[in-house]
């Protein structure tokens, strides 16, 4: 009963008319030859990454063109953490889809895995995000159409994308307040002693290609996934003059192309270790530069790789950097590294992050993804039918995620919107809340909100929580449905430490999504609480979990009474 309940919401069809089902899957499969490796690898016959690069591109690329009806170039790479490498006679799977449109600029979403065709296991390697614009042969200005989205993995990467664009918008800034705070002596120079030094200079790589019209796109300019393939090899020269050792390629910094380059012109690439970091990895600057022939270069792109020793007790040397340039590299290196770390906190450690003008926006995307990605979800558990909301869960090894779905006659989804949102006045519907403040704006729609309820079991102290607040309304042309959504997760911060008074408390992730669904005019729409649940909130559910009408339930009675009476 539960899934049929579910299963209803998501498969509902897209309320925008006339619009094509959405037609930008591309699925490229590549079988790996020998002419695509490296001999010189931590394992032989392993494939190049920058021809993986290169797959990668074109693979984008189709699916971009296939939405835009344009020619379309590529403007930037997200940062890329390659999870395997993969060997010689595999198959390579790509799969691109686009996840937006903006004006002129689209997001596609590629996910790669390798196949070994011999048994048929599929093996992830890697996901990216890639940024294309449309450039029509005119030049002329151009509208790109909305995507249609027909499933809720397409519309949660739709909502998503959003969120990644701003933190590209974020990203410079970010690297320069991390520079700026840094105190280079903190810095990891406290590696053990090594015996060996290598001078930057000694791992400075140079070279020039000529673009030839096999290296061009259609539009006759050096295809981006070229570039990259470049930069790849150029980054592995120079690793290697390090090392000295077996090399894996863990990740690549996000890739900006700042212009184009064209057949018959030289393209100028310049690599060099930038920095040695504790952690046995270290970063490889490249700079891509282009010019015609009597002309001065211009900048068409720079990119970080991050490589570590194939053999875990292999010991880098020092790096010594001799000039003032070198120096501000290498800062800058520890920036991205700092950021880096952070990154790959937020992504896979569920206990709260200290935020910070620098992760802000990680943390964000962070919160709004899990909250849609549980909204996702369809394999519900039936606990208990009251009279107008069902409460289903839904649980998997080490993970257990509470949901209340129901539907308001008389209520739009605005209307709920603007409730949630209104944290001051939470306690007008919320029995359990003493107080609820905003102390900290990030942006006009992203705030820190401080909750103090009053504890499930009597005698105990209030519980309070620190939670970082996202809300989002839907956009004018979104093609699927119409989701306004509010999501709340946990975090730490230096303003608000622990209070005696209190005990705190965490959240993991928790939120509201709301969409109108009635007829035109029709004032409807369904309402869904979602929490994931931790220890630290176990008693507020305890006895819903087991089917029994407790806190949780009697909190949401009041925000459905609020909601339907005004009261």
């Amino acid at each position: 009963m539960a899934e049929q309940v579910i299963w209803s919401l998501t498969k509902r069809k897209s309320k925008t008319e006339n619009i094509v089902p959405n037609p930008t899957l591309v699925e490229v499969h590549e079988w790996v030859q020998p002419s695509h490796c490296h001999h010189l690898q931590h394992d032989n016959n392993m494939l190049q990454h920058g021809q993986l690069l290169r797959w990668m591109d074109i693979t984008a690329c189709l699916s971009a063109e296939r939405h835009a009806k344009h020619p379309c170039v590529t403007v930037s790479v997200d940062d890329i953490s390659f999870d395997r490498t993969v060997s010689v006679g595999h198959v390579v799977i790509l799969r691109a889809v686009v996840n937006r449109a903006f004006t002129s600029s689209l997001e596609v979403g590629l996910s790669v895995e390798s196949e070994d065709p011999l048994t048929g296991k599929r093996e992830h390697v890697c996901k990216a995000y890639s940024v294309f614009v449309a450039k029509p042969k005119d030049g002329s200005k151009v509208k790109l159409p909305p995507v249609a989205l027909n499933s809720e993995e397409e519309n949660r990467e739709y909502l998503l994308a959003a969120e990644r664009r701003r933190m590209r918008t974020t990203y410079a800034k970010d690297m320069q307040r991390v520079v700026k705070s840094l105190h280079l002596d903190d810095d990891e120079a406290a590696n053990s002693p090594v015996a060996k030094k290598v001078k930057v200079s000694e791992t400075q790589v140079h070279t020039i290609n000529i673009v030839l019209p096999v290296h061009a796109n259609h539009h006759g300019t050096t295809f981006g996934g070229q570039i990259m393939e470049w930069m790849t090899d150029v980054a592995t020269i120079s690793a290697m003059r390090l090392s000295r050792s077996l090399l894996v390629l863990e990740g690549i910094e996000s890739v900006h192309f700042r212009g184009p380059s064209h057949v018959g012109e030289r393209v100028s690439l310049s690599s060099s270790v930038n920095k040695v970091f504790s952690t046995k990895r270290f970063e490889v600057g490249v700079r891509v530069e282009g010019y015609a022939v009597g002309e001065e270069k211009r900048h068409i792109n720079s990119a970080f790789f991050t490589f570590r020793p194939a053999d875990t007790d292999c010991q880098l040397p020092e790096l010594v950097t001799d000039t003032k340039t070198e120096a501000e590299r290498a800062a800058s290196a520890v920036a991205r590294h700092c950021l880096w770390l952070d990154r790959k906190a937020i992504q896979y450690d569920e206990r709260p992050v200290s935020l910070n003008s620098e992760n802000a926006y990680q943390l964000i995307l962070k919160n709004t993804t899990m909250v849609m990605t549980n909204f996702s979800i369809t394999d519900w558990k039936l606990l208990q039918s009251y009279s107008g909301f069902k409460v289903f869960k839904h649980e998997t090894t080490g993970n257990l995620v509470f949901r209340i779905h129901d539907t308001l006659e008389g209520v739009t989804a605005k209307e709920a919107f603007k409730v949630l949102t209104d944290h001051p006045n939470r306690m007008q519907w919320d029995c359990l809340c003493k107080n609820c403040r905003v102390f900290r704006h990030i942006s006009p729609d992203d705030k820190v909100i401080h909750i103090v309820m009053r504890s499930p079991q009597a005698g105990e102290k209030a519980r309070d929580f620190v939670l970082l607040c996202s809300q989002r309304e839907p956009q004018e042309y979104s093609s699927y449905h119409k989701y306004y959504y509010v999501a709340f997760s946990s975090v730490l911060s230096t303003d608000l430490p622990p209070l005696t008074d209190y005990e705190r408390s965490q959240v993991i992730s928790s939120g509201y999504v709301m969409e109108d669904c009635g007829a035109e005019g029709e004032r409807k729409c369904t309402l869904t609480y979602l929490h994931q649940i931790n220890s630290t909130v176990m008693a507020f559910f305890a006895k819903d979990l087991v089917g029994f009408s407790a806190l949780v339930e009697k909190v949401y009675m009041g925000l459905r009474r609020r909601l339907l009476e005004g009261k």
